[in-house]
């Protein structure tokens, strides 16, 4: 039994269900847009053979590439942790039977139906598959990548899994009706597994013989494929050879360093993030996906600002007096202690929106580093005034930086810090991926590592804590480090 999944008591089984069931919906809204952005590029697939793809067009693909291979990850790592439901007895325990059942299948043909509808775009075409198969430095994509995609999906075995999958799932209903209306948070994950069901029967049905025939001689090479239902129980993690079973509690960088990090932070750094298989890796390219800013505690705050004679003057008050009257809620929310009692530094957009952090919470992360803004003291003030005032908004799952109704974690660093009348503050070089601007945290540690040393410099470094996976431990790095480390695979997890 998978080991994360048989150390948990009931009750945070339940509480694990109830947030990966939130999870899925999300993801499965992700992956409709997504292949609805598959489906408008159709004419970029219709390219021959013999007719060279444009800069555009290989950035377009390659960004679909890309968003297709983070959100199956994420599907993948959903599943991995469920799949070991039957393990849990159906009629000693129905309920939790059912929805980890649920849970697991919903990732499973959500995976499948994503991942087969772009293979059916791309599957058999030299010039995509060839480009899909080179490394791509800047999206963090390693050699051999589509290979293994379709290694991964296109396999008969799928066909098999996914329709004694559905009679397994009308048999439950049949005999624990109730398990499947129990608990009203499962209802959109239910919702999520019929309709990736009908969408992946549709391939496996119309395309998917084609498909298999066509991939059959990769098959027979050998690709190790992901076990789900009784079949194994153990499961390979996406693109990896390397299993790693970590509980997601558990963090390569310690409590002791990062309270040893944010020691060198002041109110206003940039911070970046990662943790090795976290569905917080969806969505951006590259080795860094999460990006966040630094606030210290409220009294950090006021120790930094409130006798700044420049920062006093701008704002006729001390300027905390400033936050707590302008938005009083939000400094409410960053003023209490978080569920473990520790206080909130960190403003971040994480799926459950704009929202305040400890840093023992934000940070324990396996790799997490911060810049520092070379402004004034009064800069940093603007810039976190700024985020206060999106504190609360939800998290934008369409990446859409054309708005401020909803922030990604990037776009809450690029406009809190976006030059405007009253501030130089910092410019974030915005790319466009699936016709959309945006700013991937990993790209924005490109830019660093570009300017760094130059007359266009606008960061200097503060801290790097490098994570290694294979030793279980994390240690602190130098600035070269640092900047070299957006060339990393994206699912890289052996940093030495």
């Amino acid at each position: 039994m998978n080991a994360v999944l048989s150390s948990l008591t009931p009750e945070q089984l339940d509480a694990r269900a109830e947030r990966d069931a939130l999870r899925l919906v999300a993801l499965a809204r992700r992956g409709q847009v997504i292949a609805g952005r598959v489906r408008q590029e159709h004419a970029l697939f219709l390219h021959e053979g013999h007719s060279l793809l444009g800069a555009d067009e290989r950035r377009t693909a390659l960004a679909l590439l890309d968003a297709v291979l983070d959100t199956e990850q994420a599907y993948q790592r959903l599943q991995s942790f469920h799949g070991d439901f039957w393990r849990l007895d159906a009629f000693g325990d129905p309920a939790r039977h059912v929805r980890h059942f649920v849970l697991a299948t919903s990732a499973y043909f959500g995976r499948l139906s994503l991942g087969l509808e772009f293979l059916e775009h791309t599957l058999g075409k030299p010039h995509f598959e060839r480009l899909f198969d080179e490394p791509c430095e800047e999206l963090g994509l390693w050699q051999g990548t589509f290979s293994r995609l379709k290694w991964d999906l296109v396999h008969v075995e799928h066909a098999g899994r996914v329709f004694a999958a559905r009679q397994y799932q009308k048999l439950l209903r049949a005999t624990h009706p109730e398990a499947f209306v129990g608990a009203a948070y499962l209802e959109g994950a239910v919702a999520a597994l019929e309709d990736s069901y009908v969408r992946t029967k549709a391939r496996l049905t119309g395309e998917g013989p084609r498909m298999l025939v066509e991939n059959a001689f990769e098959i027979l090479r050998g690709a190790a494929q992901s076990a789900w239902l009784p079949l194994q129980t153990e499961v390979a993690d996406f693109l990896g050879d390397t299993r790693v079973f970590r509980d997601e509690h558990e963090a390569l960088i310690s409590v002791a360093q990062v309270h040893e990090a944010i020691a060198l932070a002041r109110p206003g750094d940039v911070l970046f993030e990662r943790r090795n298989w976290y569905l917080s890796n969806v969505g951006l390219p590259g080795f860094w996906p999460h990006a966040a800013l630094f606030l210290g505690t409220p009294t950090e705050l006021a120790a930094y600002f409130d006798h700044d004679a420049a920062v006093c003057a701008a704002y006729g008050e001390s300027f905390t007096g400033m936050l707590q009257r302008s938005h009083p809620a939000a400094w409410a929310d960053y003023g209490s202690a978080d569920a473990e009692a520790r206080p909130r530094r960190i403003i971040e957009a994480v799926s459950e929106g704009v929202v305040f952090a400890s840093a023992e919470h934000s940070l324990c992360a396996d790799y997490i580093a911060c810049v520092r803004p070379l402004r004034p003291k009064l800069e940093a003030a603007r810039a976190i005034e700024r985020a206060f005032g999106y504190a609360g908004r939800p998290y934008d799952f369409d990446f859409d930086f054309h708005t401020d109704s909803a922030l990604v974690c990037s776009e809450l660093v690029y406009k809190a810090w976006e030059p405007r009348e009253d501030m130089t503050g910092i410019r974030l070089e915005l790319v466009e991926l699936l016709g959309r601007p945006t700013l991937p945290p990993n790209l924005a540690v490109a830019q660093y590592d570009r300017e760094r040393g130059t007359p266009a410099e606008q960061l200097e470094f503060v801290f790097f804590v490098d994570g290694n996976e294979s030793e279980q431990r994390a240690h602190f790095a130098d600035d070269a480090a640092f900047r070299a480390s957006w060339r990393r695979p994206k699912w890289d997890i052996s940093q030495a």
